[in-house]
């Protein structure tokens, strides 16, 4: 397949239908195990997308150009842009999830939204697409657990029910584990906080936390570090980065305090 091929019938024909790309040799043996897997998909696909299969021993300019370097390699193209890939084997129950995944839907379209605006601090309004989401497939755990992370900050309980039943993806389990931890913080009473020097500002943080002030939280906790470093068993380590996760890297109070938090750690 010449490049030209290549683009006319893979890069422009993805503007119209995702189009999965099968980079293979005859010589390669799990492209052998793999090349069937993928026909039977493509076969039951519905005409939601089209296989292509590229021989790279006859395609080695268009191998060069995509950086193939092992096979069996898989690409999806969507709107002319590579938008996931894998190298090697899965079995067809792994391949038709990773399909499910990454294909164009309106549950996907809306998470990847939600994502951005998550991304960029605006936590209501991507929770108003999760939402929607959520209603076109119910049980999607990655839009679950997005879920739980764009109400965290302001509805807690809602947030960690989200999350119950639900195995996060690798990428998401510091998410989880963050919205776990606020979770469990803010149900703290104050009776059963050890004795030390750190005790008062951390209640004060705790309340705080219920309240939603989440400026007063960073700052008692950070009272808490200038006293007593390891109070609670790391307590304060643990809700300051638990809170800097949910809150994400462009939010102003993770700009203004995170290296400050970060400094007392060390």
């Amino acid at each position: 397949m010449s490049k030209d091929e290549f683009q006319r019938t893979v890069v422009d024909a993805s503007n119209e239908l995702p189009v999965l790309v099968d980079f293979w040799a005859p010589w390669c043996g799990p492209c052998r195990v793999l090349g069937p897997v993928l026909d039977r998909l493509a076969a039951a696909s519905k005409e939601r997308w089209r296989l292509v299969k590229v021989n790279t021993d006859e395609a080695s300019d268009v191998s060069k150009t995509y950086s193939i370097r092992g096979i069996p390699a898989v690409k999806l193209f969507v709107k002319g842009k590579i938008t996931a890939e894998f190298t090697g084997v899965m079995g067809e129950p792994a391949v038709r999830k990773w399909l499910e995944e990454n294909l164009p839907s309106p549950r996907r379209t809306l998470l990847l939204e939600a994502e951005a605006l998550l991304e960029e601090g605006h936590a209501a309004a991507a929770a108003n697409l999760l939402q929607r989401a959520i209603a076109l497939d119910p049980a999607h755990t990655r839009t679950r657990v997005r879920l739980a992370h764009a109400l965290a900050l302001t509805r807690l309980e809602e947030a960690a029910a989200q999350l119950e039943g639900v195995t996060p993806d690798p990428e998401l389990i510091p998410v989880a584990e963050a919205i776990q931890t606020l979770h469990q913080n803010s149900r703290l009473r104050p009776d059963t906080l050890p004795n030390g020097k750190g005790r008062t500002a951390y209640n004060k943080a705790i309340l705080a936390l219920t309240k939603q002030d989440h400026e007063a939280v960073i700052r008692n906790l950070l009272e808490v570090l200038r006293l007593d470093r390891y109070y609670n068993e790391d307590g304060a380590r643990k809700l300051g980065v638990a809170l800097f996760t949910l809150l994400g890297p462009q939010a102003p109070l993770t700009r203004s305090q995170r290296r400050v938090f970060d400094m007392w750690l060390y």
